[in-house]
């Protein structure tokens, strides 16, 4: 019986880790930037590329791993009945730490490449990010005036 479960884990956490390289592979910097609130992130004084598309890559994600996961549990609740949602919480939980090491480059490559658009796009010749542009650029530009910057980030 525990084989067998353990065995359905690891096929719905696959399917899972498929699902998400395939989505990783397919976002771009638009879609990130979509529902970022650039004012936000000036606040938070985020001034590193690398940290700012980390933060908007994890904020895309979340919708997506909190369903596919859910869907996950749920999947191995209906087939199996457990005495306690911790040895199912543990059977899944090791296993995708696991797969969080094997699929680490998808995510790698996806951080890269969105890195790299990033900087092509929003940074300025001494390798800071020109934040004017970006709020300019950004769908929430209109909580203040187009271009503004809020006080205190350097922007070009």
């Amino acid at each position: 019986m525990a084989n067998g479960v353990q065995r359905m884990a690891h096929e719905l956490i696959d399917a899972y880790f498929g699902h998400r390289a395939e989505k990783l592979e397919q976002i771009n910097l638009e879609e990130l930037l979509a529902s970022a609130n650039p004012h936000a992130l000036c606040l938070h004084r985020v001034g590193q590329a690398d940290e700012l598309v980390e933060s908007l890559l994890q904020e895309t994600m979340r919708p997506f791993d909190e369903a596919a996961l859910g869907e996950v549990l749920a999947g191995l609740r209906t087939q199996v009945s457990f005495d306690s949602d911790m040895v199912l919480i543990q059977l899944v939980r090791d296993y995708t730490g696991v797969q969080y090491i094997v699929h680490g480059t998808t995510l790698g490559r996806a951080m890269n490449r969105l890195c790299l658009s990033f900087l092509n796009r929003f940074s300025l010749a001494d390798g800071s990010i020109d934040w004017k542009k970006l709020v300019r650029f950004a769908p929430h530009a209109g909580e203040q005036e187009k271009g503004e910057v809020p006080n205190g980030v350097r922007g070009g």
